[in-house]
C-alpha cells in the first residue's frame, strides 16, 4: 500500500525540519495539512475510521448483550433498584437478581477488557494516523484480534486461545505506542 503523502511532508512521512523562520502563511498550511491527513481521502485514516467504528459497536454489542442476558433470565443485576417490579421485571426474584450471574458477569469482563484496551487504541491510533507513522496493518490486526478475542472470550473457550488473541493485540498496539514515540521524539 502506498503512504500517504500531505502537503507539508516529504516521502519519507516526516515534516521537513528547518531552523528558518516558518512562511507567513504557516498556520494556513498547517490547517490544509490537518484537514488532508484527517480526510477519507487518505487511506491511513479511513482505515483508523473503520476500525474505531467497528470496535465501537462491538462494545455497544457487548452492553446491549448484558442487557438481554439480564432480561432473559432474571438475574445478574447490579442496582438494588433493578429488582424492583416493572415492565422490564414483571416478576421479581429478589436478590437473587443481584447475585454473581456467570452469562451477565462474562459479557461485562469482555466490556471492562474492551474499555481497558480500546480508550488507549482510540487515542495512539489518532495520533499514529495524524502523524502519519506508518501503513495501516496495525490498526487492521489490532480490531481483527479484538474481535477474535470477542468471540473467543464468549464462546468460553481456553485461557490460551484468549491470551493469543490478546498477544496480537497488544503487540500491535505498542508497535502504533512506539511508532509515535519515536515520531514524537526523534
Amino acid at each position: 500500500m502506498e503512504r500517504f503523502v500531505g502537503p507539508t511532508q516529504q516521502p519519507s512521512g516526516r515534516a521537513p525540519r528547518t531552523l528558518s523562520a516558518p512562511p507567513a502563511d504557516a498556520p494556513a498550511a498547517r490547517a490544509l495539512a490537518m484537514n488532508t491527513v484527517l480526510s477519507l481521502s487518505n487511506p491511513l485514516f479511513k482505515a483508523y475510521t473503520v476500525c474505531t467504528t467497528m470496535l465501537a459497536l462491538k462494545m455497544t454489542a457487548i452492553a446491549w448483550h448484558t442487557v438481554a442476558a439480564m432480561l432473559y433470565y432474571g438475574r445478574g443485576n447490579r442496582a438494588p433498584e433493578d429488582v424492583n417490579k416493572g415492565w422490564t421485571n414483571p416478576k421479581p426474584k429478589g436478590k437473587i437478581q443481584l447475585g454473581a450471574f456467570e452469562p451477565t458477569d462474562r459479557l461485562r469482563r469482555m466490556m471492562a477488557h474492551d474499555i481497558e484496551n480500546n480508550v488507549g487504541f482510540f487515542a495512539v491510533g489518532l495520533l499514529y494516523v495524524f502523524l502519519d507513522c506508518g501503513a495501516a496493518w496495525p490498526l487492521w490486526t489490532y480490531t481483527g484480534s479484538k474481535m477474535a478475542h470477542h468471540l473467543v472470550y464468549l464462546s468460553g473457550m481456553s485461557h490460551e486461545s484468549r491470551a493469543t488473541c490478546w498477544t496480537f493485540t497488544s503487540a500491535a498496539f505498542m508497535y502504533m505506542a512506539g511508532k509515535v514515540l519515536a515520531a514524537a521524539l526523534l
